[in-house]
């Protein structure tokens, strides 16, 4: 069976609203601030992932200021009490034990090789974005696909269907192939979706979980894995784009994206409305803008 990117999407979509609201309702004391799909896992060899499985859905994290600030006073405080303990140790005349080097003697790991040429593709992949005609595999049609981050269409775009879903994606899913700056806000414990205070959340029950990475890993075999990872992350940006709008409809405005520490900032680009790149990340905005002049 053809896997249904467009269901996968709305799925996807549903799930994080209805968890977002139900975290957020539970807390209302709290400012909530972001909202990630995490990329857990789309290279074959990647780790913890066994060869047969090399796509996973991805898991939901949010997080709200006061968490934030809660939790690196935490980080803070584990620091001081260690820097004590270096003090104490030295005036001791010893050092504390330091954590063996993962290295070893400096030989490289044996799968190294094979997780860095699986990082190539992924990048290859996501560059190329856009690039492939119409006619590619599994083409995402659904609304969200089809509006800039903004919310808006195209001039000149005429929709089809009922639900005014246009023939093409390539507005928001245009070539994610334009250079990017080292580091960045990205690069931050506030916008580290995997440590936030809500993180790893499944979006389903276990069940619909491994259905769904089943269908993704047939659809690699049968297509190939770089055609797939192509349209796992256009359905991911169309679904977190889906996701912020409708919490906007609800006065709940978030910043929502992509999270994966591979790609982060070109999949900002395509997550973010202009405004919140300007408000969040102006270094990666201006970046850009002196590439394209």
């Amino acid at each position: 069976m053809e896997l249904d990117w467009n269901l996968l999407e709305r799925e996807i979509r549903s799930a994080a609203v209805r968890i977002a609201r139900e975290v957020v309702s539970d807390h209302p004391g709290q400012t909530f601030y972001g909202l990630a799909l995490e990329v857990t896992a789309t290279a074959p060899d990647a780790a913890d992932v066994a060869a047969d499985e090399p796509l996973r859905l991805p898991v939901l994290g949010l997080n709200s200021e006061q968490a934030l600030d809660r939790d690196l006073s935490d980080e803070e405080r584990q620091l001081k009490a260690y820097d004590q303990e270096l003090a104490a140790d030295a005036e001791d005349g010893a050092l504390p034990g330091l954590p063996e080097d993962e290295g070893g003697d400096g030989e490289d790991d044996d799968d190294s090789d094979g997780a860095d040429n699986a990082d190539d593709v992924v990048d290859t992949a996501i560059d190329d974005m856009g690039d492939e005609d119409s006619d590619t595999s599994g083409e995402l049609v659904d609304e969200a696909a089809d509006l800039r981050s903004d919310g808006t269409r195209p001039a000149g775009s005429e929709a089809s269907g009922e639900t005014g879903i246009l023939a093409g994606d390539e507005v928001v899913l245009e070539a994610l192939d334009a250079p990017v700056e080292e580091g960045g806000g990205f690069y931050s414990r506030r916008w580290d979706a995997s440590s936030w205070h809500w993180c790893s959340m499944d979006l389903f029950d276990e069940d619909h979980v491994e259905a769904w990475n089943e269908r993704l890993n047939e659809a690699a075999a049968e297509h190939g894995w770089e055609d797939t990872v192509k349209q796992y992350y256009r359905t991911l940006i169309a679904a977190v784009i889906g996701v912020r709008q409708e919490l906007d409809r609800k006065r709940l405005h978030l910043v929502a994206f992509v999270s994966d520490e591979d790609h982060a900032e070109k999949l900002l680009q395509k997550c973010l409305t202009e405004e919140q790149l300007q408000e969040h990340f102006p270094d990666l905005v201006e970046f850009d803008a002196e590439a394209v002049g």
